[in-house]
């Protein structure tokens, strides 16, 4: 593993092993959207892409190994929250060897009086152990 010092002189571990990809669908009425974040748990990456553009995806996700540079064989650990979207992507994900957890986003627990923010820096902050 690759050790940094981060804010506050914490130590923040890379992982040169693995890449973890967040999706966030968002949906307009003229608009879908998929962002998506990546990381090692050392840099982040984020980009926006059409919706169900798997070409788009496939790319960006190749784009991410090579800015973070990892290996093209690396593992790759997906989650993203179950909605309109539905299934397929999870299936998709799989037969691209992605490793992919679909959360229910009634098992989120919020704070119903805060405001609501994006989750996409504290999801990949939980999943990379900081």
């Amino acid at each position: 593993m690759l050790t940094k010092v981060g804010v506050g002189g914490k130590q923040v571990k890379g992982r040169p092993d693995l890449l973890f990809l967040l999706f966030l669908s968002t949906h307009t009425f003229l608009n879908s959207t998929w962002r998506l974040a990546f990381s090692d748990c050392n840099k982040k990456r984020h980009v926006t892409i059409k919706a169900r553009d798997l070409k788009q995806l496939e790319i960006d996700i190749a784009k991410a190994k090579k800015r973070f540079g990892l290996k093209d064989d690396i593992q790759i650990k997906s989650c993203y929250e179950a909605g309109r979207d539905g299934f397929w992507i999870h299936r998709y994900l799989l037969s691209k060897g992605i490793d992919n957890l679909v959360v229910d986003s009634s098992s989120i627990e919020v704070n119903r009086r805060r405001r609501r923010q994006s989750r996409t820096g504290w999801t990949l902050r939980i999943s990379c152990g900081f």
